[in-house]
């Protein structure tokens, strides 16, 4: 609209000239087009609806054609999504098939379409069990989705009852928030709907604690009854009722030709997860990562069911935790005066924000290699890290700077139940990961300390006596120190530990100093190995993070000398989709925990991290939940579409394919 001031100073230009009664009439029909020009354009779409186009140097181009209405705004689209068996594909069956239409008020879009055709819809990862998916769909606004809670059935004996109410609501709530992502343009009060979607979450156990081996089962039932849609959501605990209602938003969407929301109006399905720990790790020490964009991994991970983010925290390189009973292991660590530092306080918001998404949070400390950095200011707690300018780190550690902790100092354990406490206190007691990742015995054994204290305890410097030295010298008290500090603490019957395999680890030795019901082994040899399964057989539970399979960071440039990394073949989505767990049966059955995949940051900026994460580790989310007894072949539709979403609830992925595949489905993949 013209302003006030710009028509004064036409009306004083045409004044001067003595045009006065023309500039009048001009001006007055300039005024009154400008204030009806709006619903002009809603009235004779066919001269206001423009489409740009580009062409060569100059201004912006544009076409002007006719347009239809659908909905209530105009929208101009050629084509049309219909379903159709593909016999000719190279997987048949249904298929979302984009066609040119000539009526765009009889058009399907592709969200519709991808609701209501194809086998697995538009589900990630894909419930176990699907009795019955409606093909139609039904118009809704999120503003009208009412939420109910039914904690009937919940015995209120540990006064938990409100406990579980609250985080049913918070998870309505987030539900919620996340569908309303769908519509990218924000229109979501331009049309009145009457249909009332009413939401039941039902959950019949007071279990609020995430602990290995929590009931994550869930039903879901859609119907719909005239003006009324009603969900029905049956779980145990909380994280399957949690669990169901990220389903549920799986069978909703935007639709931009109806401009509404739409979502199923038939399903009935059963759903529990194939494995019970579904983990990330990330590298936090190698590289800071703040604590916001540990809440966006958190966020992604619950949208795919995951369920365990284990935090790196300690390396060879930082100690970034500001621990107040010993904060020079903060002061001393190499990145605290640049790079940041984890408080305590916002670890705890971490965990809490992680647990209403479903998601445990896991506290790694390396133990006793790994620790180069921080323990400076310790005096014998620490030993081999001064060999920066020596040039003969790499016959002691894999990386600079080296540094292992001294198992004969009274200082070292004094020091490490200081940590232990501030650990145990900000995460769940019931578990935590120990490290004891990479340990080389070279430094002990070129240490008259250690050498001395050996003697004094009866260990020649051979190798099963450095072992012993590792496992019942510093091990064995370490993990006592971890116990006395969890002893009599609410709810917590015991701690599990969790270490790396390592020479301690061997099938040979473990038994010796690591008991099977204290340990649990995450195992990151060759996915060929056996190690997985001879540790299982001997009853220990175990956590596959085979590197070929797992190691996110592989396939980059190594960061210690000019040649290929130690694991160079990059791992795509559906590499991590065919992993596949070694499960045993008899009274091992339920060893195999699940797989981790490891986001380790050598070379991975904080701006670089969710574009490494996603949307590959989707692939290892439907892997262990499903555990589907077919390839990754046939996901690639529904893992573009899981893609698709992740970026419209604001994840930062890399790109699988171009987005043309993804509105084309079945036609990318090569058929030979």
């Amino acid at each position: 609209m013209l302003s006030a001031i710009s028509l004064g100073m036409m009306a004083r230009y045409f004044v001067k000239r003595k045009t006065m009664a023309i500039s009048v009439g001009i001006l007055l029909s300039l005024f009154v087009l400008s204030l009806f020009l709006p619903k002009a354009k809603k009235f004779l779409p066919g001269l206001f609806v423009m489409k740009k186009h580009s062409g060569g140097a100059g201004p912006e181009n544009f076409d002007v054609y006719p347009s239809e209405t659908k909905g209530d705004e105009q929208l101009r689209v050629p084509w049309t999504w219909e379903c159709k068996h593909m016999a000719s594909f190279r997987t048949p069956g249904m298929y979302c098939i984009r066609e040119l239409t000539s009526s765009f008020a009889e058009a399907s879009s592709f969200q519709e379409c991808s609701l209501t055709c194809t086998e697995g819809r538009s589900f990630w990862p894909l419930p176990r069990n699907i009795t019955h998916l409606g093909t139609t769909v039904v118009e809704f606004s999120p503003n009208k989705v009412a939420l109910s809670v039914d904690t009937d059935s919940v015995s209120d004996q540990d006064h938990r009852v409100d406990v579980v109410r609250h985080y049913l609501r918070t998870a309505g709530k987030l539900f919620l928030k996340d569908v309303k992502r769908y519509d990218v343009r924000r229109k979501l009060i331009r049309k009145k709907l009457p249909v009332v979607v009413q939401i039941t979450l039902a959950v019949n156990s007071a279990i609020v604690h995430l602990g290995l081996g929590v009931d994550e089962s869930y039903s879901l039932s859609v119907s719909r009854q005239g003006d009324r849609v009603r969900v029905k959501i049956d779980a145990a605990t909380v994280y399957g009722a949690r669990h169901g209602l990220e389903t549920l938003s799986q069978v909703m969407d935007y639709d931009p030709y109806r401009q509404a929301f739409i979502m199923l109006d038939s399903v009935q399905l059963t759903d529990r997860p194939s494995f019970p720990y579904r983990g990330l790790m990330i590298d936090t020490a190698r590289t800071f990562i703040p604590v916001p964009t540990l809440k966006s991994v958190v966020d992604a991970m619950s949208w795919n069911k995951m369920n365990v983010l284990h935090l790196h925290l300690t390396d060879s390189q930082n100690f970034p935790l500001d621990l107040a009973n010993v904060e020079q292991l903060a002061d001393f660590s190499a990145y605290s005066a640049t790079d940041g530092v984890y408080e305590v306080t916002e670890l705890s918001q971490l965990v809490a924000y992680a647990k209403l998404r479903g998601v445990k949070v896991v506290p790694e400390v390396d133990a006793p290699g790994h620790v180069g950095s921080g323990w400076e200011w310790s005096g014998d707690a620490i030993l081999c890290n001064n060999l920066l300018h020596q040039g003969s780190w790499t016959s002691y550690c894999v990386e600079p700077p080296c540094g292992f902790l001294n198992p004969a100092s009274k200082m070292m354990f004094r020091t490490l139940r200081k940590v232990y406490k501030t650990v145990l206190e900000t995460f769940d007691h019931d578990l935590i990961h120990m490290g004891g990742d990479e340990v080389r015995f070279t430094c002990w054994n070129n240490t008259p300390e250690i050498s001395d204290f050996m003697k004094s305890i009866r260990l020649n410097s051979s190798f099963e006596g450095f072992l012993t030295l590792w496992g019942d010298h510093f091990q064995k008290p370490a993990m006592e120190l971890v116990e006395e500090l969890n002893f009599g603490k609410p709810g917590v019957n015991k701690t599990d530990a969790i270490l790396w395999t390592n020479s301690l680890t061997e099938v040979k030795t473990i038994r010796k100093f690591l008991p099977p019901e204290k340990y649990i082994i995450q195992v990151w040899d060759h996915s060929t190995g056996e190690t997985g399964a001879e540790l299982m057989k001997l009853g220990y539970r175990v956590i596959f993070s085979n590197y070929n399979s797992l190691y996110l960071d592989c396939g980059y440039a190594s960061w210690l000398a000019n040649k290929p990394f130690w694991c160079a073949d990059y791992l795509p989505w559906y590499k991590l989709y065919d992993f596949e767990p070694k499960v045993e049966s008899g009274k091992h059955k339920g060893a195999n925990l699940g797989a981790e995949a490891c986001m380790w940051t050598e070379t991975t900026s904080v701006n670089a991290l969710e574009a490494k994460i996603w949307p590959r580790l989707a692939g290892l989310a439907e892997r262990l939940w499903t555990n589907p007894s077919r390839d990754s072949f046939y996901a690639w539709d529904r893992v573009n579409l899981q893609a698709e979403r992740l970026a419209l609830r604001g994840v930062k992925g890399d790109q699988l394919q171009p987005k043309w595949c993804l509105l084309n489905p079945g036609v990318c993949y090569d058929s030979r």
